[in-house]
């Protein structure tokens, strides 16, 4: 379910029949099922997501799935335990990558409790969008900030060097061609040569070159630290809105 009718009636233009702008309305469908059920709202909007749930909602579902950050899986099964609901319950949280199949999601469960189907499952779904890493519940919310909150600071570093470019004389359309594909180009090399960053900006670094001169302007600035910094505060706020 959507929370406007102007949303729901683009999801249904999409091929969506079974979009609502309710979730009453989407569980009291006739005959209808939900063998697994996405919780796919702000984590701030969770407690007043609760008061709209029913028991009878989850009489046949077999798995829930929360892509809420900072909302603990011990929160969630006591959440869900006092609905008679006491199944398999995993955190997911994507990037927005996904949109093109490049994504990253992090998906984290208690085995124990868990269904391997329901996680195999949830696995796939996830992977039809980029790559899925299980990792620890501990460090869910550092994974987060780094391949959730991220993709915002690449924007940025894209767009401020292809500031840097406009600066010094290329149009915008072509400057941002160019730091986008630069970015793109320096990320894959990571991922197929396996070469530790360091490694890599030293082969570009020639002595008294250009591009130190760029990188010693860099480290003036404390750029290494800011980005250090970014992704602690990121994974701080998603502890606090998990407290919260």
């Amino acid at each position: 379910s959507v929370r406007s009718l102007e949303t729901c009636l683009a999801w249904k233009e999409d091929g969506f029949e079974n979009s609502f702008t309710s979730n009453e309305e989407m569980f009291n469908l006739p005959q209808t099922h939900f063998k697994l059920i996405f919780l796919c709202v702000k984590p701030q909007m969770y407690n007043s997501l609760l008061l709209q749930l029913k028991k009878s909602y989850f009489l046949h579902t077999d798995g829930i799935i929360s892509v809420m950050a900072g909302i603990t899986l011990k929160q969630l099964y006591e959440d869900f335990v006092s609905l008679n609901y006491h199944k398999s319950i995993i955190r997911l949280m994507p990037n927005i990558a996904c949109q093109i199949s490049k994504g990253v999601t992090l998906l984290t469960c208690d085995n124990a409790n868990t269904d391997p189907s329901i996680k195999d499952v949830t696995k796939c779904i996830a992977k039809c969008m980029g790559d899925c890493h299980e990792i620890q519940e501990s460090v869910f919310d550092a994974g987060a900030a780094l391949s959730g909150c991220s993709p915002a600071f690449i924007f940025t570093i894209i767009e401020a060097i292809a500031d840097g470019g406009v600066k010094n004389g290329l149009t915008r359309h072509l400057a941002l061609k160019l730091a986008a594909q630069t970015v793109a180009g320096a990320a894959e090399m990571i991922n197929q040569l396996e070469i530790h960053p360091s490694v890599l900006k030293d082969k570009v670094c020639s002595p008294g070159g250009t591009t130190i001169a760029g990188i010693a302007e860099l480290e003036k600035n404390a750029v290494r630290s800011a980005f250090i910094e970014a992704i602690t505060s990121s994974c701080e706020r998603g502890k606090e809105i998990g407290k919260n």
